[in-house]
């Protein structure tokens, strides 16, 4: 079967929804400027790839002409949205933590303006995930068509998004000797280990239910006999059983990673070694999370592959 690169949009399901978990949970682990520069740099990159895939980039502005009607259409406005709101808020945690900008700041006393654009952000973030579900949402493909699109992208934001705000809030709590975080807990090394264990494992349930979802779902519209591509992709499903095994072996991985994080942090304590181990065995738990969720990706784009195929050959 011929195969068509579909990496720009797996690097754009991919980060978007990812920068989207990680502006949410950077809300109760207190931003700052790390956090906001990875979002910000995480939807910068999902949209580079998106455009790299266009046929003709330049033209990218004219798809925004149909956005009363078109998903994808309105999937570039929200992602525009998101992009500009997360770097307003990173330029925001710069200038609040430049002395140059005292004087500005000081104008704004009384008003968190950086934490104010920190939850536009992410309000941005979570609209955007159900509007990438809903522009996947076509008759043509079946492997698409179904609520286990939405519940997919929702666990790669919970997962890969959890992981990410907990690993930078962890190497931000190093860098400032141990102390970070606001009001709303306390984000030691304990709780930030705490928080990607639970953003993983969650996800990770998530993710079967989705998978198992869409099984079900493709396995009763064959036997009505909707369409060949019904077939095709029923047949891939049963065809290649090991690739949600790819997926759960690096998930597990990652969940592992964190808990050793956990109970690092739970034996080691608050000091500088504590820290730094927490740290690094989050950012391994980063690295196979989003490994993991891009397994899951490929493995979306490669059954539209097979349904496309089944129909040039008339199956």
């Amino acid at each position: 079967m011929e195969e068509r690169s579909e990496i720009p949009l797996i690097c754009f399901t991919l980060f978007a929804p990812a920068a989207a978990g990680a502006a949410a949970f950077s809300l109760p682990l207190g931003g700052g400027v790390a956090l906001a520069a990875v979002v910000a740099l995480m939807v910068t990159a999902g949209m580079l790839a998106s455009v790299a895939h266009l046929a003709r980039p330049l033209r990218a502005p004219r798809s925004l002409a149909h956005w009363k009607s078109s998903w994808l259409s309105r999937e570039i406005i929200a992602v525009s949205a998101f992009w500009a709101l997360a770097v307003l808020w990173l330029a925001a945690e710069l200038v609040a933590n430049a002395e140059a900008f005292s004087q500005m700041a000081g104008l704004f006393d009384g008003f968190p303006i950086a934490f104010a654009l920190n939850v536009l952000a992410a309000v941005a973030g979570v609209v955007l995930i159900p509007v990438i579900a809903k522009a996947y949402r076509v008759h043509g493909q079946p492997a698409w068509n179904g609520p286990d699109t939405l519940w997919e992208l929702v666990a790669g934001a919970v997962g890969s998004g959890g992981a990410v705000a907990a690993t930078v809030a962890a190497w931000q709590c190093v860098a400032q000797g141990g102390a970070c975080g606001i009001a709303l807990w306390c984000c030691s090394p304990l709780t930030l280990g705490l928080v990607a264990l639970l953003a993983i494992s969650v996800s990770g349930l998530m993710m079967n239910h989705a998978q198992r979802m869409r099984a079900q779902r493709v396995s009763e519209l064959a036997e009505r006999g909707v369409s060949p591509r019904v077939c095709a992709v029923r047949d891939a499903l049963a065809e290649n059983p090991g690739a949600p095994c790819v997926y759960l072996a690096l998930d597990s991985a990652a969940g592992l990673c964190a808990f050793v994080a956990f109970v690092a942090a739970f034996l080691l304590g608050k000091g500088a070694f504590g820290g730094v181990a927490v740290a690094l065995a989050l950012t391994v738990a980063v690295v196979l999370e989003l490994s993991a969720q891009a397994a899951v990706r490929n493995r979306f784009y490669s059954l539209a592959q097979h349904a496309r195929y089944a129909v040039r050959q008339g199956r």
